[in-house]
């Protein structure tokens, strides 16, 4: 008997644990992610994500990471100068909001890059031109 848990639905979608329907919520699979990424971040191991470790994802420089952090302490409860879990899977759901599932896989790849960290995108998020290259 064939493992349905990985077969698409009634509307040729994957399963709803490997991508999610609502660009408002985190599938299982891209909290895994996105969970997975913050602790490759996290270099201190210190539970929550300094400014020094956020820098090191915004390419290095002050003013980009400023600007990510802004954007994850806009989150409420963050008023404690560093990124804890909650906080930045309530930012990787904004993240989707804005670069969809398929963005959000390649925004986790590049992220990963920044530290160093080769993550490979699953087949399935792969863009068009990859997967069905010009002729």
């Amino acid at each position: 008997m064939a493992d349905d848990k990985f077969m698409p639905d009634d509307k040729n979608r994957p399963a709803s644990h490997i991508v999610s329907v609502s660009d408002n919520e985190l599938s299982a699979f891209e909290q895994l992610m996105a969970s997975k990424l913050f602790s490759i971040i996290d270099a201190d191991g210190g539970k929550n994500l300094s400014r020094e470790e956020v820098i090191a994802i915004a390419g290095g420089t002050e003013g980009a990471a400023a600007e990510m952090m802004a954007a994850m302490e806009d989150i409420p409860n963050s008023a404690n100068g560093y990124i804890e879990l909650h906080e930045w899977l309530r930012y990787v759901r904004k993240m989707k909001r804005t670069l969809h599932a398929a963005g959000l896989m390649e925004w986790f790849r590049t992220t990963a890059a920044a530290v160093g960290v080769d993550v490979e995108v699953p087949h399935c998020f792969q863009p068009w031109s990859v997967l069905y290259p010009p002729l």
